[in-house]
Formats: C-alpha cells, structure tokens, sequence
C-alpha cells in the first residue's frame, strides 16, 4: 500500500480492528479494492477456514 502508513486501533476487545488508510483515497470504488489487499495481506493470521466473504461480513 502506497503512500501513509495506515492507522490500527483495537475497538472492544483485541478481536475488532478500525484500520483507517490513504490508500487508493482519490479512486471510485476503492473499498473492495482496499478489502481484497487486507485480506490477502491477514489470510495468513485469519481461521484457514474464513472465506473472503467471511471477511468482508465481519
């Protein structure tokens, strides 16, 4: 992810993240682009079992 670095806060407990970036700010429709990259970006940490859908639901 080019440009600033991105900013991670627990919310509640250590399980919910608010992870807020620059990245891809000026482009249409960057939330699923953004969404894919964290996923493959945490899919090594995630449940194996936890589909990209899984993902974007939670």
């Amino acid at each position: 992810m080019d440009g600033d670095n991105p900013t991670i806060k627990t919310v509640g407990d250590n399980r919910h993240l608010n992870i807020t970036t620059a990245y891809l700010k000026e482009a249409d429709n960057a939330d699923s682009a953004v969404k894919t990259r964290l996923y493959q970006g945490l899919k090594k940490v995630l449940p194996a079992n936890l589909t990209y859908e899984e993902f974007v639901k939670r």
